[in-house]
């Protein structure tokens, strides 16, 4: 892999060129390999060059000139989230507006296939968070007075809280409306890595109206399959809280998520 690393750089190239070609995901999965496992493999000239490829990728994805496979879709976010984390992303300043546009672009071209698919919105929004925490070191790490910067790129309440909100709306157009209201609530208090979101369900719901606000805004963004367990354990750890009543909307959105993975689980069985 290390030794034919340079020559799938011309392959994702000409692949990213045709619209939904079968070995775009097969490339995108050898280089991520690679990046993941040999991070010395990528030199600064290679970082340069498949972070722009990737960036354009997003770009045409979106503005709907290329479209991409889902499982694409999720294999360039990866990429992209894996080779800011090498050594190499740092020593190049041109990176930063490349990494703003792709993950500006990863954002947008996802929201519109949320309802089918929101496994894309999640790894959308990891790319999103490797896209800030590369920001944050290469803008401290080159001079600290350009901090500051970082505050119109990825100002992390700010984008936490617009995307929150976004989906707030999002939920509301597709289940009813106001349904999102509690996402909106507790919009301030949670987290901004979403996979924390799974951690708030295995809590025991206590007085604090926050919290339990977090929880419910919680079950009603999380759509993972892996999500079942925690579901499981949310209902173990607050049993008793059953006996003595509970939000009726909580209630609505646990009784339809659980039934549904229970469902899922029992046809992929």
């Amino acid at each position: 892999m290390v030794v034919g690393f340079t020559s799938l750089i011309p392959v994702l190239h000409y692949a990213t060129q045709i619209p939904f070609h079968p070995a775009q995901s097969q490339t995108l999965k050898l280089i991520c390999n690679c990046v993941s496992y040999f991070p010395g493999v990528v030199s600064p000239s290679h970082m340069e060059e498949l972070v722009l490829f990737l960036a354009r990728m997003f770009g045409r994805h979106t503005e709907g000139e290329i479209g991409m496979l889902p499982e694409t879709f999720i294999l360039a976010c990866t990429t992209f989230a894996a080779l800011l984390k090498t050594a190499s992303s740092c020593g190049i300043l041109k990176l930063v507006l490349s990494v703003e546009e792709a993950s500006k672009h990863a954002l947008l071209s996802c929201l519109s296939t949320f309802k089918r698919d929101s496994n894309q919105f999640l790894h959308s929004l990891y790319l999103l968070k490797e896209a800030y925490a590369y920001s944050l070191r290469k803008l401290s790490s080159s001079n600290p007075s350009n901090m500051e910067l970082c505050d119109w790129l990825f100002p992390t309440e700010k984008t936490k809280l617009r995307t929150y909100l976004m989906l707030s709306s999002l939920v509301d157009v597709l289940l009813g409306q106001n349904i999102g209201k509690p996402i909106r609530d507790a919009a301030l208090y949670l987290p901004s890595d979403p996979v924390d979101l799974l951690f708030l369900l295995g809590q025991q719901r206590s007085l604090d109206m926050g919290f339990s606000s977090c929880q419910l805004a919680a079950l009603l963004m999380i759509d993972e399959k892996l999500v079942l367990s925690s579901l499981e354990q949310f209902i173990l750890v607050n049993g008793s809280d059953f006996l003595h009543g509970i939000d009726s909307l909580m209630m609505m959105q646990l009784v339809n998520l659980f039934g549904f993975y229970r469902g899922v689980g029992m046809m992929n069985n």
